[in-house]
């Protein structure tokens, strides 16, 4: 039996191969595999939750305010948020689905795509 390769293997590959000690990563939540994998830091994603209250409040607040930067992809409102985000979460990659489209922000460089996903680089101007 021949073992399909899921895709976004690639991906992931390409950031373990590239990822430096200071990067962290906003990942589509789904993407439970991504931090183990690629072995690079994320905001959040939905498999690795945590157990204490405090932790647990401050787990679905990153899980909401992903979901809001997704939700803003093709729209101005994400180029508002990124600075936002760069600064709370010390963001230097975006990882999105590739039918996405292009981001709406000059801030984001694609620095990898499949027909799956793109990898986006946060231009270094807008980093705290």
């Amino acid at each position: 039996q021949i073992l399909r390769q899921s895709p976004d293997t690639s991906m992931m590959e390409f950031v373990r191969s590239n990822v430096r000690e200071t990067d962290v990563y906003l990942i589509p939540p789904s993407l439970e595999r991504f931090r183990l994998y690629a072995q690079a830091p994320v905001i959040v994603d939905f498999k690795t939750h945590p157990y204490k209250d405090t932790e647990v409040i401050e787990w679905y607040d990153r899980l909401q305010n992903t979901y809001r930067f997704y939700a803003a992809w093709n729209t101005p409102t994400l180029c508002e948020l990124l600075p936002e985000f760069t600064a709370k979460y010390s963001l230097s990659h975006v990882v999105q689905s590739s039918p996405q489209g292009p981001s709406p922000c000059k801030n984001l460089v694609p620095i990898y795509q499949d027909q799956y996903y793109t990898v986006f680089s946060i231009h270094s101007t807008l980093k705290q």
